[in-house]
């Protein structure tokens, strides 16, 4: 008995050694990787060859243009937020809770868009309706006998619908997996209460998935607040400026000099005190209720029948893949066969020129390669830092684990152009010899740092 107690001790012994080792190393990645970098982001908005300087911070936050591209910011990334949740909500019902055919191969569908990088999806839409220029809108004016372009793509309403189109994937994917873990049995005691289907589904269902629904909302927000990809395809023809884009232009313009970063990182830092300011909003929602989803033995929660709008549903569902995923697709792999821009779409006009002339260069195969090393190890190492600091935020509960989970989601709050020049700034010069700038050994550590802003992802999917 006695020895038992002894083994027992010991493992208890080595498991908080373990835990300890966890949470040390989490806070000092995260130092390194995070606070360092968002550090001399600050330090340079407000410090100027050592002492304290608001003048450049308050000239570039009450700058007309610069609170214009605010403005676009807010609108745009709760827009995307509200539609893209609903979506995503809706779609996860239909594929998780409903007797909708073909439910698996749907499922597996609707993640697709998730792996799609939105700015390709800009692409093709901005080649579709372009003003006068895209393809659907010439075609459009020439049968209709339109004097204008029917659809502008390049508005504010364009960059949402495609934001939206390649971001609702987080919503979906987060609920449709806590539909499908939920305890059947609170659902069907409210219906033998005599609860209607509606009252089930607003009374019981969406408050349990409100964690999952919450997470899914989050992502969208943050990813909109700092995407630059879409933004600057759509919006930069019609002077259309968000934040990131607008950070980008300003440092464009300055040629790439300090005052250019300086501004860069000055308009950053709104960026960061929104994010702040959604995580606050999140924990009061998570706060206000109590959750009981998973359960310890399998269950497979009641399928609701459609009856006659199955096959309807199903039609809507097919139809939402085929214009976000396979229009877009299918638009760039016939423009890239056009012999020149602007060509209509014929026969006569494909050739796979193009094709030959983008594999038979040197940089091709070279671009590939970096692509796949960078990829690869920064995936690999930030797999391995998102779920041990999601280990140990939700299981070790150390202290300070609220900022240890804030440090997790700063990054995805920042555009990658302003914490690449944080890290430069943090790690200009050599260590072991070593070049961290203007390296590929530099890009790889840039890279992590902007690849850190996944790691929230991981947590919230093993919270």
């Amino acid at each position: 008995m006695f020895k038992q107690k002894s083994d027992l001790a010991a493992m208890e012994g080595k498991r908080l050694g373990l835990d300890g080792i966890m949470t040390a190393l989490s806070f000092a990645l995260l130092f390194v990787i995070v606070v360092i970098p968002i550090f001399m982001i600050i330090y340079n908005a407000f410090f100027y060859e050592g002492k304290f300087d608001l003048t450049l911070f308050t000239s570039v936050i009450f700058d007309p243009e610069n609170l214009k591209a605010m403005g676009n910011t807010i609108i745009i990334a709760v827009a995307v937020t509200i539609f893209g949740t609903i979506m995503g909500l809706f779609y996860a019902w239909l594929l998780g809770r409903s007797d909708i055919p073909a439910k698996g191969f749907m499922r597996a569908l609707f993640t697709i868009p998730y792996m799609f990088p939105p700015f390709f999806g800009a692409m093709a839409w901005d080649l579709l309706f372009s003003g006068r220029a895209g393809y659907i809108n010439r075609w459009l004016m020439s049968t209709f006998h339109l004097r204008t372009a029917p659809v502008n793509i390049n508005s504010l309403g364009g960059i949402i619908f495609v934001e939206c189109s390649y971001y609702f994937p987080f919503v979906f994917m987060q609920v449709v997996s806590a539909l499908e873990r939920m305890d059947p049995t609170l659902e069907e005691s409210a219906r033998i209460a005599g609860a209607r289907q509606s009252q089930v589904i607003w009374k019981i269902t969406l408050p349990l998935v409100k964690p999952a629904i919450s997470a899914g909302a989050l992502l969208i927000l943050i990813s909109s607040l700092a995407h630059f990809g879409v933004p600057s395809i759509l919006g930069f023809s019609k002077n259309i400026f968000t934040l990131p884009t607008m950070i980008y232009a300003l440092i464009n313009r300055s040629g790439g000099s300090f005052e250019g970063i300086r501004q860069g990182t000055a308009l950053s830092i709104l960026l960061v005190a929104v994010v702040a300011v959604a995580l606050v909003i999140q924990k009061k929602v998570l706060s206000s209720g109590s959750y009981d989803i998973i359960k310890g033995k399998s269950m497979r929660p009641t399928l609701i029948k459609l009856r006659g709008a199955k096959y309807p549903l199903l039609f809507l569902a097919c139809l939402t893949l085929l214009i976000i995923v396979i229009v877009p697709f299918l638009m760039i792999f016939l423009v890239a066969l056009v012999r020149a821009y602007g060509l209509p779409l014929t026969w006569e006009n494909f050739s796979f020129s193009n094709y030959e002339k983008v594999f038979a260069s040197p940089a091709t195969l070279d671009s590939i390669k970096n692509s796949l090393f960078l990829s690869v190890t920064a995936g690999l190492v930030c797999m391995f830092l998102g779920v041990m600091i999601a280990y140990v935020i939700n299981r070790i509960k150390p202290r300070g684990k609220n900022l240890l989970e804030i440090l997790s989601i700063l990054p995805y709050s920042i555009p990658g152009t302003v914490l690449a020049i944080g890290v430069i700034l943090s790690w200009s010069g050599s260590i072991m010899n070593i070049t961290l700038y203007n390296s590929l050994y530099g890009e790889i550590f840039i890279i992590l740092n902007e690849e850190c802003k996944r790691v929230i992802t991981a947590s919230k999917l093993i919270t």
